[in-house]
């Protein structure tokens, strides 16, 4: 079932508008639910508009008490609906629907990335359990509440990957469940979809240095930014993973659960802290042993806050920010600013640095629906970018637009092109100067996309050694790859081949299967019309089936390749299919026929693997 929240914007009465709190204009509040209202009529406008504004300014002086009691009331309930939506008539950038993911739920509503405004109200899901059924079926049902097909930012949480069997198969799990979405996925942990709110709409909007955005919940997340753009390869897990063993054993300790401990009522809680000597630079509370004093509330944060801090200090102390942004997540969005920053400088103080530098997140809720989009945003410009390069270096390389591997010498006659100033690295300003000669004109935002699409160091420089990392990456991504030679396609069967045993449960029973890929070549010439034609079907097709490895060989681009076509496969007709499955062939046939592709890879996947 999905919960719908929020209200539809009225067009035609301002009172019905929510209203956004100035300090939190962009991300808004937290609270329950309400029912979805259908969208009244359009706003007027012109010189219909004015003269009803004339008008306005003697009937609204006539509204009674219970009509603005009523205005009132469904403002605050609005407000505390947690969707804030946009005032605005058009959305003034890119509307991506941002996905939040939790072991309990998934959120998701559209946001206009120009501003991390809501677009419409979002939804709620439940999930009963962690797990890719009940995650698909889930995922399917936001598609079909908002009829999406457009762009989408995934935000997800630890857990929700183990469950997937890690990070990778867990977000390609994500990125390909909902057929209409392939393609236009962008996954991110829920670390980084914070990040990407505070950075661009927050308190790290301003600042041009570095700055370190850490997220406070059952776990403890870091990421770094360097002159605005995600640092890719400033890891801090080797530092923050124990953070959620830790918390355990406080809470089994100290007898409360949730993210964070219950806080006294008191309203002198902060003066309480004091006495127990928060301040300065050796307040560690380890000695601490639960009591029935009635202070023991108190000393129970402390113990909390003291296991947080040292975390800080670790993470601190690693890069010395100039900036360091804490976004509490959960519970932990309950408690007031000014009592986590009395909390948390001292372990800002330990790292040797000004505590000063510590800034509470501006969006303690909601950030991680928007941040997903705005990130999806970021991240799906920096991919688009970079295939524009790529599309052009394999055009001028190879005289075609098909994507295959390049041999060293022609990598190494790339990197030198790409080089611009003959420095050994490729900057900002070497792509900016040398794409051009590969026929894409880059813009200035483009070529910061491809910088971090190509995940260089903090420098911004790009080495012969990662440039030829990213052109592997790209043919691993790719979803139809070229192959130019008999043993290129002896290497792809080979690797295709189950060596490893896999145990599903099938039918309340436990199973043994071979893990064996299945593979699909198609062979062709490039003066083949009925090819050309397919090419665009064949991708689409090759989409579809995210877990089958589509190829193509073009029997007059190389003579390796007619080698291939006319020796090796002996293609009399085209377009030719071969699909393997586990190296051996299991079907074959000719012509550009979709239904009958289709109808064979069915066939095949349908049909059990070897079992043992």
């Amino acid at each position: 079932m999905i919960s719908g929240v929020g209200t539809v914007p009225s067009r035609g009465l301002s009172l019905d508008r929510p209203v956004r709190d100035a300090g939190r204009r962009a991300l808004g509040s937290t609270g329950g639910s309400v029912k979805m209202q259908p969208v009244r009529a359009a706003r007027p406008c012109g010189r219909v508009a004015a003269r009803q504004r004339d008008e306005g300014g003697r009937s609204r002086a006539h509204l009674d008490v219970r009509t603005r009691a009523e205005a009132s009331s469904s403002y605050k309930q609005q407000q505390s609906s947690g969707w804030v939506l946009s005032e605005r008539d058009y959305p003034q950038g890119e509307v991506i629907l941002g996905i939040e993911i939790r072991s309990h739920s998934v959120k998701a509503a559209p946001v206009d990335t120009a501003n991390a405004e809501f677009q419409r109200p979002g939804v709620s899901v439940p999930l009963e359990d962690i797990s890719a059924e009940a995650l698909q079926v889930a995922l399917e049902k936001v598609a079909k509440h908002f009829s999406w097909k457009g762009p989408v930012g995934i935000s997800y949480t630890r857990l929700v990957v183990r469950a997937l069997g890690g990070t990778q198969p867990g977000e390609a799990f994500m990125a390909n469940c909902v057929p209409d979405w392939r393609g236009k996925v962008a996954t991110m942990i829920h670390t980084e979809a914070a990040a990407y709110a505070e950075m661009y709409f927050g308190p790290g909007r301003e600042n041009s240095g570095t700055v370190l955005v850490c997220t406070l919940g059952k776990g403890f997340g870091a990421v770094l930014y360097d002159r605005g753009q995600k640092v890719r390869n400033a890891d801090f897990k080797h530092i923050t993973w124990t953070y959620e063993r830790e918390l355990k054993k406080l809470q089994k300790k100290w007898g409360w659960s949730g993210v964070v401990p219950p806080f006294p009522d008191s309203g002198n809680f902060l003066s309480e802290v004091e006495e127990c000597g928060l301040t300065g630079k050796s307040w560690w509370l380890d000695e601490l042993t639960p009591s029935e004093d009635p202070c023991a509330h108190t000393e129970a944060v402390l113990a909390w806050a003291s296991l947080v801090d040292r975390y800080l200090q670790k993470v601190a102390a690693n890069v010395s920010p100039e900036l360091l942004i804490l976004l509490p997540t959960g519970r932990a969005t309950d408690v007031r600013e000014d009592v986590l920053l009395t909390l948390f400088k001292p372990g800002i103080e330990l790292a040797g640095l000004d505590p000063n530098i510590l800034s509470m997140g501006d969006f303690p809720d909601r950030a991680l629906v928007k941040g997903a989009a705005v990130g999806a945003h970021i991240e799906l410009q920096s991919k688009a970018a970079s295939g524009v390069l790529r599309d052009a270096i394999c055009r001028t390389v190879t005289k075609s637009s098909e994507l295959r591997a390049f041999t060293d010498v022609e990598l190494d006659w790339v990197f030198k092109k790409l080089d611009s100033n003959k420095d050994g690295e490729i900057c900002e300003s070497d792509l900016a100067t040398s794409s051009r000669f590969f026929g894409a004109n880059l813009s200035v935002a483009e070529v910061n996309g491809v910088i971090k699409e190509l995940q260089c160091r903090q420098l911004g420089s790009v080495s012969r050694n990662r440039l030829g990392e990213w052109w592997a990456s790209e043919l691993d991504h790719a979803v139809v790859s070229q192959i130019q030679s008999a043993l290129e396609l002896k290497e792809i069967l080979s690797a295709s081949k189950g060596e490893s045993l896999n145990v599903n449960l099938v039918d309340g029973e436990l199973r043994h299967f071979r893990d064996e890929q299945i593979v699909v070549v198609q062979a062709g010439f490039s003066y083949c019309r009925p090819c050309k034609k397919f090419e665009g079907v064949y991708e689409q097709i090759a989409r579809n089936y995210p877990r089958v490895s589509f190829f193509k060989v073009v029997g007059d681009s190389t003579p390796a390749s007619a080698h291939l076509c006319k020796d090796v496969l002996e293609v009399a007709s085209t377009p030719d299919f071969r699909i393997f499955k586990g190296g051996e062939l299991v079907a074959q046939f000719t012509g550009a026929n979709k239904t009958k592709l289709e109808d064979a890879l069915k066939g095949v996947l349908s049909e059990s693997t070897a079992s043992v």
